[in-house]
């Protein structure tokens, strides 16, 4: 390329950048001039590289022909300097590829990571968790835990091999069942109501206690238990009756209620509406 060549492709492209630079209002920035210079300062050296000479000919020539503009290779220059700018030049004809992202070592998609055996990426055993639900709400007895009841129900049935009264089946509520002793009084209806002497004996207390899987059974479920009737899922106003009747005459504060047995219905029948009103579902 001549000299004259040479100075009309620079000044096309600077009237260009200035054109455009203009229409952006970059002529107003106060630090334009100084990096308009140093630009073309950049762009004369480029310019002036043999490879970048012979580039620029050759796409005034094909241009001159009416040929397709096309890029040049990549490995054509090598020097800082080289022409990045090229891309921008034939972006309308080759846009450019998006950079492929550098994966991790650890990535689950890295070749070193697919490349590993099944044997490094198996994972150590689990260890042994013992089974803490269990549907039917009854938890397995241990074996020491079961003999220190029978232990505890042999100390206070023993002395009475007929069976206990009242007064003894309260203790038993108490210190074994673990449960208020007014709950001895409806108990122990139900459960010497087959008897003939009236009273409770070890044989019946304890099949009804562990066929219940009570030995261990939390206080709601023990005093669910004794509460509702066999074979029934559910507390009606009747099943509640009994408990309040023992305590209308055994606690000490309602003695006053004895001589007036309406008083008393009409307090018991309070209470169990007062427990439905709160706790119903």
């Amino acid at each position: 390329m001549d000299g004259a060549g040479l100075h009309a492709t620079a000044d096309a492209m600077n009237s260009t950048g200035s054109a455009m630079a203009a229409g952006k209002g970059l002529d107003n920035h106060p630090m334009y001039p100084c990096a308009k210079l140093k630009l073309d300062q950049l762009f004369l050296q480029w310019l002036s590289l043999p490879d970048s000479q012979t580039l620029v000919s050759s796409l005034v020539e094909d241009a001159k022909q009416g040929k397709a503009l096309k890029g040049p290779s990549s490995s054509l220059f090598s020097t800082p300097l080289s022409p990045t700018t090229s891309h921008a030049i034939f972006a309308a004809t080759q846009p450019p590829l998006s950079p492929q992202k550098c994966r991790s070592p650890c990535s689950p998609m890295s070749p070193n990571c697919r490349q590993l055996s099944s044997s490094t990426l198996r994972r150590p055993p689990l260890a042994a968790i013992p089974q803490f639900y269990f549907p039917d709400g009854s938890v397995p007895v241990a074996d020491d835990v079961k003999q220190q009841f029978l232990a505890r129900v042999d100390g206070l049935f023993d002395p009475h091999p007929q069976g206990l009264n009242l007064e003894q089946f309260s203790t038993v509520v108490q210190q074994v069942c673990q449960l208020p002793t007014i709950l001895a009084h409806p108990w122990f209806e139900r459960l010497a109501a087959g008897s003939t002497n009236r009273l409770v004996s070890k044989a019946a207390f304890a099949e009804w206690w562990t066929s219940r899987q009570l030995v261990a059974a939390p206080a709601t479920k023990r005093l669910w238990e004794v509460l509702r009737p066999d074979g029934k899922q559910f507390l009606t106003y009747a099943d509640l009756r009994p408990l309040l009747q023992a305590v209308l005459q055994y606690h000490p504060g309602l003695e006053f209620l004895a001589d007036t047995p309406e008083f008393q219905a009409r307090y018991a029948e309070t209470v169990i509406y007062r427990i439905f009103y709160t706790i119903n579902r």
